[in-house]
This record gives C-alpha cells, structure tokens and sequence, in this order.
C-alpha cells in the first residue's frame, strides 16, 4: 500500500517542477522583453538629445551672428530700407521693356486719388 503512495507522489513531483520551471522562464522571457523594450526608449532619447544639443548650437549661432554688426546692417537695409548718410539707393527696372512700352504701362496704371476723395467714395458720397 506504501508503494503506492510513494509512486503517486514521485509523479507529481516531474509535473511540479514543470510548472515552477514554466513559471521562471516565463518571468525570465518578460524581463528580456521589458529590458529590450527600455532599451529601445533609452536609445531613442539619446538620439532625441543630439538632435535638441545640435539644434540648440544652430540657434546658438545664430543668436551669435545676428549680434554682429553685419547682420543688423544687413537688416536694416533690407527690412527697413534704411541707409547710411550720403548713400544712394538706385532702383533697377526692366531692361528688357523700351521707352514706349514703359509709357504705355503707366497709362494703364489707374490714376492715384487723394485720400479725401477715396474716403468719400468709401462712404459712397463721391
């Protein structure tokens, strides 16, 4: 009668150890996967960090030129159309177009009204 009870603990036992094994390799194969994964974000943000330290150095530069007197000559010329005293500011036109066809564009060009008289017609007295 013992060996009967003795057989039957001895098979538990294989299925026992099993699913405790199971078990391990199952929190072993979790742990991988969330180490990999915190890995992968580590990855990304260091990569993100780069990119905001070499963003950072362009804005840097940037902050830097627009400091130097060049840059606020440079604007104000073409921002502002200032100039400096005695200097001349000639304005190109097109080369191509003749001394007629000049003339016959600004015929066509309306005629510019006083600003009394857009008001009025603004308001619909003229």
């Amino acid at each position: 009668m013992q060996d009967r009870k003795v057989s039957n603990s001895n098979s538990k036992f294989p299925i026992i150890i099993t699913i405790v094994l199971i078990f391990i390799f199952a929190n072993i194969i979790r742990s991988i996967i969330r180490l990999n994964t915190s890995i992968n974000k580590l990855d990304q943000a260091k990569e993100q960090v780069v990119e905001i330290e070499n963003s950072n150095k362009e804005l840097a530069e940037k902050i830097e030129f627009a400091n130097t007197p060049e840059f606020i000559e440079k604007e104000a010329t073409e921002r502002l159309n200032l100039t400096r005293p005695g200097e001349k500011i000639i304005i190109m036109g097109d080369s191509s177009a003749t001394y007629e066809e000049k003339e016959n564009q600004s015929e066509k060009l309306p005629t510019k009204n006083e600003n009394w008289r857009l008001w009025l017609s603004e308001f619909k007295f003229y």
